[in-house]
């Protein structure tokens, strides 16, 4: 968009980051009637943030209770998306969980959740999973469960989607426009590389870019950001795996997840949870001589478990995680002005959330009490000491 000069325009909330949460923050917020500026420091689209790309995993199992408790919610916001813009944005495959560590903690705890929710799923031998999918090879005893309602979100539609209904509903998009310094208070001033603006509520979803907003604001939250590099192994049978479900296996120190042949015809992703590679979000594919730990455990992974797929990946994508100490979001208000906002670590597992959570983030710089306890993930559990405010 053009540049613009300071404006005598107060909007009603103004989000800071055009990912898939301040996507769906500025989305609700227009939908309710707010005035609402929607600002992203790149063009759009692009790929430099966490929220690009074909595909996320949408699903019930989730070893915290409090994510299971927002799960139902989640799934008929995105069924209400999808009616209102006569849609397909999500494909139900069902996902498996699985675990070689006999009776461990993370496996117990989602069964657990699952059952208090009263979320279907089915428990799986490991004989009946070979049985019943011959193209994965699994050996000994594993604890496993089919989450059945689980599936996909096809990413880059819902973030367009999201972008084109804040329009639609009179929200104010600016791209290109990266956001230099915030003056906190009453009304808040968000000045820009084009200019300031003023609003009565702020919500600051600035994924990986979260800690120069908030260190300013006095701030500081142990958030690091992690490469991740998303592989995509090629099927040795065309649309061999095409009906496969999703699957997660905890291995090591981070877990396995896969998708089945969707993405690109014939070749199946695949990616390592595995925090080992921090980077600064503006250098993420600046050249490094590191050996790729994620990509070698990838390649092992394959060759032992999905002898129907070529060992090496054809094709490699990257992506950043934020994350926190325990891998746990962050949805709170600033401690001292309550009307700003903050989403933030989560730890690639926001995006299915992403309209819920915009809606929590909403309410809460509006005044409004949040719908669902969010004590579990506010930031006060890393404040040690106050902020230096």
């Amino acid at each position: 968009m053009a540049g613009h000069m300071a404006s005598t325009v107060v909007y009603d909330c103004i989000v800071v980051g055009g990912g898939i949460i301040g996507s769906g923050a500025a989305y609700q917020m227009a939908k309710e009637g707010h005035k609402t500026l929607l600002l992203e420091q790149f063009s759009l689209p692009h790929a430099r943030g966490s929220s690009s790309g074909p595909s996320r995993i949408i699903r019930n199992a989730y070893a915290e209770d409090h994510h299971s408790a927002m799960v139902q919610e989640v799934q008929k916001t995105w069924e209400d998306i999808e009616r209102e813009t006569n849609t397909t944005l999500r494909r139900q495959t069902g996902m498996l969980v699985l675990n070689q560590r006999r009776n461990a903690e993370s496996f117990v705890s989602t069964r657990q959740t699952l059952v208090k929710r009263q979320l279907p799923f089915e428990d799986l031998t490991t004989q009946q999973l070979t049985a019943r999918y011959p193209l994965m090879s699994y050996e000994g005893h594993y604890d496993c469960l089919m989450d059945t309602e689980a599936g996909f979100l096809i990413a880059n539609k819902c973030l367009q989607l999201l972008q084109e209904l804040f329009k639609k509903y009179g929200g104010m998009l600016h791209d290109g426009e990266k956001v230099t310094r915030i003056e906190p208070g009453r009304i808040v001033t968000v000045h820009t590389s084009k200019g300031q603006y003023k609003t009565g509520a702020l919500v600051l979803a600035a994924g990986p870019w979260a800690s120069e907003l908030l260190k300013p604001l006095g701030v500081h939250l142990p958030l690091k950001v992690w490469k991740v590099n998303v592989c995509y192994f090629k099927e040795k049978v065309h649309s061999s795996y095409v009906n496969y479900p999703i699957m997660v296996d905890e291995v090591g120190e981070g877990f396995v997840y896969c998708f089945p042949s969707q993405d690109y015809p014939g070749y199946m992703k695949f990616g390592y949870h595995l925090l080992w590679d921090e980077v600064d979000p503006d250098s993420r594919d600046k050249w490094t001589d590191k050996r790729q730990v994620d990509i070698d455990h990838l390649k092992s992974y394959v060759r032992k478990h999905y002898p129907g797929l070529e060992s090496e990946p054809s094709i490699i994508e990257k992506c950043m995680y934020t994350c926190t100490p325990g891998e746990d979001i962050i949805i709170d208000t600033h401690p001292v002005h309550h009307n700003i906002a903050i989403g933030c670590g989560f730890s690639g597992k926001g995006f299915k959330m992403g309209p819920l959570i915009g809606k929590i983030l909403g309410d809460l710089a509006m005044g409004k009490p949040p719908k669902y306890d969010i004590k579990p993930i506010r930031m006060n559990r890393f404040m040690d000491q106050k902020a230096k405010l």
